[in-house]
């Protein structure tokens, strides 16, 4: 994808590794990178953090919606302070 855009998408499915989503959006292609947020949350104070990820896997779904599989390319952790 060339262009900027944002989208707030429910995943299907996720792991450590990354995440499934649907999309109307058809201008997703594989192999290229994005940012993913993960996990969001839209309340004051919530920590989101973005990842950066590889679009491994497109599907044409029934609906005529687009599902996207992703692989997160940094580690998602969270380091606790004491």
């Amino acid at each position: 994808m060339d262009a900027v855009c944002d989208e707030v998408i429910a995943t299907i499915n996720s792991c450590r590794e990354g995440c499934y989503f649907a999309t109307a959006d058809s201008r997703y292609g594989a192999h290229a990178r994005l940012f993913v947020t993960f996990p969001y949350s839209a309340e004051p104070g919530a920590l989101n953090r973005d990842y950066l990820a590889e679009i491994v896997r497109v599907d044409n779904l029934p609906s005529g919606r687009t599902g996207i599989a992703v692989h997160f390319l940094s580690t998602i952790s969270l380091a606790l302070q004491k």
